[in-house]
């Protein structure tokens, strides 16, 4: 996984903390590989989830 993936995630997540801010560029995180392979890595490991689903 890119580091730059990561650190780019985190600080999106610092700037949506503030209702003020908009994100005109969320668009260009949907082309990132990275982003598809994070979101698996962290749903797969939640608990409660069977096998196979």
């Amino acid at each position: 996984m890119s580091q730059k993936t990561i650190a780019r995630l985190e600080r999106l997540q610092q700037l949506n903390s503030n209702r003020q801010w908009i994100n005109h560029d969320l668009y260009r995180l949907m082309y990132q590989e990275d982003l598809y392979i994070i979101a698996y890595e962290r749903i797969k490991s939640k608990p409660g989830l069977k096998n196979g689903q």
